[in-house]
């Protein structure tokens, strides 16, 4: 096949920086960073000039975390991120399936009940994995434990936020397993249903934006889906 193109030392210098940025947003997302460093230290180790590229990405990275820890220390007297938290972490192993069920089909939260054209992102993790097995290795590696450890998070629905709010970083990334189950359907049975949950998700956003000016787009935990009661002038939803 064709000769891999060979990256620059600044695009690995950049990919160190995006990656080094992240925890500085949200503590949470030190699990991406050291995920998207995992991947990427890897693709390093495959490259012509393996030290170069390992040198130029990890040079952020290793400066930022001597600030992230830093910043805690000088604070706390602690390098642990969640001591700001003290005792009240409110995470737990036990908590994830509960977690991960309510983050993907709970009413009010559950990214499926809202867009369930992500469904189709899951099924094709399977033609991705045929197509191209290390980038699927790479995906999983970057989204399960994200999902995982924000799962186990007792207030995994996120308070007063949009449906799946603490997944919502991942979500962009299932593009690729999205393409993936489109490039590789047969049938055109199966592009409907693709197709069709698309414009499901598509026409429940809309409601979400425009109905009621919009305060449907925001959940406070209830029984039911604000939207749905909405929704339910002639027949229960």
């Amino acid at each position: 096949g064709p000769a891999k193109t060979e990256r620059t030392t600044a695009w690995w210098a950049g990919a160190g920086l995006l990656a080094a940025l992240l925890p500085w947003f949200h503590p949470r997302f030190a699990v991406l960073a050291a995920a998207f460093g995992l991947v990427f230290a890897l693709r390093a180790l495959r490259t012509g000039r393996p030290a170069r590229a390992m040198v130029a990405f990890a040079a952020a990275p290793i400066v930022s975390a001597a600030g992230w820890f830093g910043y805690y220390y000088a604070i706390y007297g602690r390098f642990n991120p969640s001591v700001a938290y003290g005792h009240y972490t409110q995470m737990s192993f036990g908590r994830a399936p509960t977690g991960i069920l309510g983050l993907l089909a709970d009413q009010q939260y559950g990214l499926l009940v809202y867009a369930p054209v992500f469904a189709i992102g899951l099924a094709g993790l399977v033609p991705l994995a045929r197509r191209h097995p290390r980038l699927a290795a790479e995906w999983v590696a970057v989204v399960v434990p994200y999902t995982f450890v924000t799962a186990m998070y007792h207030m995994w629905w996120g308070g007063f936020s949009s449906p799946a709010r603490f997944i919502g970083a991942t979500l962009p990334l299932f593009a690729l397993p999205m393409a993936a189950a489109w490039a590789s359907c047969a049938n055109a049975a199966t592009r409907t249903v693709q197709a069709s949950a698309l414009g499901v998700g598509a026409g429940i956003t809309v409601i979400l934006l425009a109905a009621e000016h919009g305060t449907f787009a925001f959940n406070t935990r209830d029984i039911a889906a604000p939207w749905l009661v909405w929704a339910s002038q002639l027949t229960d939803l």
